[in-house]
């Protein structure tokens, strides 16, 4: 069986914007994820939790809306669609990786099935790679900085390559990445949102 990730060295001006953004290690090296499938129903996950986080919003105040409607509203509305588009970026970029729990161990954490129900396709594959990797890169950062925080030794060189030939430790970084993304919280973007 292949490996699930690769090892990628971003340009110079892709990792200065990076690192304002997520606060990411200078490093020319992050282990990421390979499977296209994989990176798809990532964003998939993410599309459906914020259209799920909408819907539960507006049933609040029209309860008996099916979801099927629901998504040929989205599916039709071109603005709607934009709007979805933002509040998941902008979840994104607030996703709180200090809360993620890396020392709950792998196996504890339940493979999620990425599949749900119907739903309207927001981000084109660009959008969603670059959303995934964005999360991932965080993640990866985070995880990182803990076990700096432990062993101040611990150079990034050295947790790369660890991250690379360690199936355990991968393992433990993308379960918990995979259970974070579920735990980033749409609706009180959507309270704050215009919806139209």
């Amino acid at each position: 069986m292949g490996k699930d990730y690769r090892i990628i060295s971003p340009t110079a001006e892709e990792i200065e914007i990076l690192q304002q953004l997520a606060y990411l290690p200078k490093s020319d090296k992050f282990v990421l994820l390979e499977s296209k499938e994989e990176i798809r129903s990532l964003s998939e996950l993410i599309e459906y939790k914020v259209q799920e986080a909408l819907y539960e919003v507006i049933l609040e105040t029209n309860p008996a809306l099916p979801w099927d409607d629901f998504v040929f509203y989205v599916r039709s509305n071109p603005k709607m669609r934009e709007t979805i588009k933002a509040v998941a970026i902008h979840a994104a970029d607030h996703f709180d990786v200090g809360k993620l729990d890396f020392s709950t161990p792998a196996e504890a954490l339940e493979h999620f099935d990425h599949a749900g129900p119907a739903m309207s396709r927001i981000f084109n594959d660009r959008l969603g790679l670059g959303l995934i990797t964005f999360l991932l890169m965080r993640t990866e950062a985070e995880y990182y900085r803990r076990l700096n925080d432990a062993n101040p030794h611990y150079t990034w060189d050295i947790y790369r390559r660890e991250l690379e030939n360690n199936k355990k430790m991968w393992k433990q970084l993308f379960r918990t990445f995979q259970y974070g993304l579920f735990q980033i919280d749409y609706k009180s973007r959507w309270y704050s949102e215009e919806i139209t």
